[in-house]
């Protein structure tokens, strides 16, 4: 098994060739025994936004007062039974997110279940990101004294929460590697991605990316994925997109040691998707199992959606393996939390966050995309849904 296997037969396996995939199948069993939802029209405190983009010589026009707490794209334990949850960049592009404050946000959450509870979800704190040390060059938000950054800036897909308090996400912009102190601000200029080609060290570089360069990379399809692997001690990050030039849907994932060299570095270890128009919207570590789980998805959304599911996977020498584990398109409610037929689905464009509990749970995110709508109904914004799963899962990966 992956979890048995000494940290430095894995540290080695980062470095030798991935050969063809492996592929486990098996009928998955998850049943919801937890629902909880946050409404789309929830707001916080902080200045008006708008997804407006702005014309030349023309100011920013308000279209909230204050600042939607938005979806999320990452969500991690915070103790105490509460929850961190990380916002996305704003309203989907650099161009209209200028006026939106980035923000993580401590949750609690109300599980309703078979024995009862509100189905609610509290904001507990609002933990807004800045760059008061000027380390990330020059930003939206430069007039501001406290100079918060917003999703021109940056856009945050993925968490991780360090043994400090520190936070550390993923961007797809850059991409970068970004390191937040507890309170919010930069402690570091954001790391960039290396992966090597033809004996040198090439940067990775998307569009978005306000440095020069040529990129190499698909716009928004950056560090969609992070989180720490145990035996090697390391942060691994996937990318949502397959570098340009390289086998359609094939993924790289990228390992960086804290306080290590200053750039994030790619492994020979590549996700294979189901098809290469699929994107992943988490990596997580499951330590009940000792794998990875990979939320692999397709770009339908509300009558449209086909494909979301979660993967195990063991990427080992000559093979990538993944099993089947949810497939959040159609889904056992025998209590009745969130449907009346007793069967769920989660037709979201984006989901973004799975999150394992122990037991055999598994919590499941999606990021809503304010102020979209459609995803079940046409005339009202969609919410941000929580799923409690109990997932039966006997691996039979190698």
């Amino acid at each position: 098994m992956f979890t048995q296997t000494p940290s430095i037969i894995l540290a080695l396996l980062m470095l030798l060739p991935l050969g063809s995939a492996g592929r486990v199948t098996a009928q998955p069993v998850a049943r919801l025994v937890g629902y909880a939802r946050l409404p789309a029209d929830t707001f916080r405190p902080g200045p008006p936004s708008t997804n407006i983009p702005r014309r030349r010589g023309q100011t920013e026009r308000p279209m909230w007062d204050s600042q939607p707490v938005q979806g999320v794209s990452a969500l991690r334990h915070g103790g105490d039974g509460t929850f961190w949850a990380l916002s996305d960049n704003g309203y989907g592009t650099r161009r209209n997110s200028g006026s939106y404050i980035l923000a993580l946000y401590r949750l609690r959450i109300d599980w309703k279940t078979a024995e009862g509870g509100r189905g609610t979800v509290t904001l507990l704190e609002t933990v807004e990101l800045s760059d008061p040390a000027r380390l990330a060059g020059r930003i939206k938000g430069e007039h501001d004294p406290r100079r918060r950054l917003t999703g021109a800036d940056f856009d945050p897909e993925s968490l991780h929460l360090g043994a400090d308090g520190s936070f550390w996400i993923g961007d797809e912009f850059g991409p970068w590697l970004l390191h937040f102190s507890r309170t919010g601000e930069l402690l570091q200029a954001p790391i960039p991605a290396k992966m090597e080609r033809g004996g040198k060290w090439v940067t990775l570089r998307s569009p978005q990316n306000r440095r020069w360069g040529r990129y190499n990379l698909s716009g928004s399809r950056g560090f969609e994925g992070l989180t720490r692997h145990p035996g090697l001690g390391r942060l691994v990050l996937l990318l949502e997109g397959t570098v340009k030039g390289e086998h359609p849907g094939q993924l790289r994932l990228f390992s960086y040691l804290p306080g290590g060299p200053a750039y994030v570095r790619s492994t020979t270890w590549r996700y294979p998707l189901e098809q290469p128009g699929h994107s992943i919207g988490e990596i997580t570590w499951w330590p009940e199992h000792g794998l990875f789980l990979v939320l692999e998805r397709d770009w339908g959304h509300g009558p449209q959606a086909k494909f979301k599911k979660v993967y195990a996977w063991s990427p080992q020498l000559g093979q990538a393996a993944k099993e089947e584990v949810v497939d959040l398109m159609d889904l056992s409610d025998p209590d009745h939390l969130a449907s009346d037929s007793g069967r769920y689905n989660m037709p979201y464009v984006t989901i973004e966050s799975v999150l394992p509990l122990d037991g055999g749970r598994l919590i499941i995110v999606n990021d809503n995309n304010f102020p979209a709508v459609g995803a079940r109904a046409m005339d009202r914004r969609d919410d941000t849904e929580f799923i409690l799963l109990q997932v039966e899962f006997d691996p039979q990966l190698p």
